[in-house]
């Protein structure tokens, strides 16, 4: 492991971490490193699979069911959404700008 010496570290910062570390029954220098693990270690690695098992379970599936089968734009789409009309002024319009069409 390596050493790290910080110098010109305020006295009352000194004091607070003493009195931290004696709370927590360690040394300045072990409280040192928790603070500095705690703050800089970084998280571990999660799979996709398990963000997507820790997404709590919201709605029915009918909420999201698929608009198979109709011709609806986007814009229609969220035109006939329940939020349009629930606080904020929401305006869903076509956008006008010429598009491109591709293959892929």
């Amino acid at each position: 492991m390596a050493d790290l010496l910080v110098r010109g570290v305020d006295e009352v910062i000194v004091r607070a971490l003493e009195e931290r570390a004696g709370e927590h029954g360690h040394s300045a220098e072990a409280e040192h490193r928790a603070i500095l693990t705690s703050a800089l270690a970084l998280p571990p690695k999660r799979s996709f699979a398990e963000v997507l098992a820790s997404m709590p379970a919201v709605g029915i599936d009918e909420d999201f069911e698929r608009l198979s089968g109709q011709v609806a734009s986007l814009v229609d789409f969220m035109q006939a959404s329940p939020l349009v009309g629930l606080g904020e002024d929401l305006v869903f319009e076509r956008d006008a700008s010429l598009t491109r069409k591709f293959q892929i």
